[in-house]
């Protein structure tokens, strides 16, 4: 599926990039240039995590303060003062066990505006992106924002392989032609990114944004049709066009393999999958 050589996550987005590339490929010099290049205005940083510890973490969403548990925050809190003044609560029988098989429920939501909750949107600094979130019955509220690092690389890698020249190639189609249709070989080359586990959208906007519009093609795949909804409203309050984004909702792995059959390509793959779920993948 993918057309370039992988590159894998880890420490500081541009440092990750460049430890892979040879010392005359064009990605460095695009790097740098995106280092030193004014970009888009931006956008401030609503969330920081509070602190953590016996089993629960302490977060700021934008103008609500949330606690959840955290099974692996197996020590002491650091800054027992912080607790006390918190928004929201989401409670499990067994704060040591993992959220997702348990059933939970969200303390102080009547406390909280009904405006306030229904136009809770966070944004989340350089990365571009920004996202309505909500609270859920498995207590997750529509982010996982340790994934704010990776936003930053795949923008920085996207924005890289323009200034390159890197154009990528015919955008991704649902289906091969049928019989007696050609194939629309007036389209432009785009950079094409497949987001698989796509979730709300946060790796989707930060891919979509970080190319001159028309330039990338993102599709963004996810199982869960209700989460492809949401992410589509985040896509549409920042005003993210049609053409940057291929919705699909649908089983990661059938969809792979069609894809194969479609000889679509991608310059880009992105794929975090949850530690659990239904189905094959």
């Amino acid at each position: 599926l993918s057309s370039t050589p992988a590159i894998s996550v880890g420490a500081c987005p541009a440092q990750r990039l460049s430890s892979v590339l040879t010392h005359d490929h064009p990605l460095r010099t695009a790097l740098r240039m995106c280092d030193n290049a004014e970009g888009d205005a931006p956008r401030p940083l609503q969330y920081s995590l509070i602190d953590s510890g016996n089993l629960k973490r302490l977060e700021q969403f934008g103008a609500l303060r949330v606690q959840r548990p955290c099974p692996s925050a197996a020590w002491a809190v650091g800054a027992p003062k912080a607790w006390t003044d918190i928004d929201l609560i989401f409670q499990v029988p067994n704060s040591g066990k993992s959220t997702a098989a348990q059933k939970g429920e969200w303390k102080g939501i009547k406390k909280v505006p009904m405006k306030l909750l229904k136009n809770w949107r966070v944004a989340f600094g350089t990365s571009g992106v920004e996202l309505g979130l909500s609270t859920s019955e498995s207590g997750q509220v529509g982010v996982f924002a340790e994934q704010l690092e990776n936003w930053a690389f795949i923008k920085d890698s996207i924005r890289a392989a323009q200034i390159a020249g890197i154009t990528g190639g015919p955008p991704a189609r649902g289906g091969p032609p049928t019989e007696g249709e050609e194939k629309d070989e007036t389209s432009k080359d785009v950079i094409r990114v497949l987001n698989g586990f796509a979730y709300t959208g946060g790796s989707t906007l930060a891919a979509a944004k970080a190319a001159d519009e028309g330039l990338v093609q993102v599709t963004h795949l996810d199982g869960s049709k209700s989460a492809v909804e949401w992410a589509k409203r985040n896509a549409q309050e920042l005003e993210i066009a049609d053409t940057a984004v291929r919705w699909m909702s649908e089983d990661c792995l059938t969809f792979l393999q069609r894809e194969v059959k479609r000889g679509n390509k991608y310059e880009g793959l992105i794929f975090d999958p949850p530690a659990f779920g239904r189905g094959f993948c």
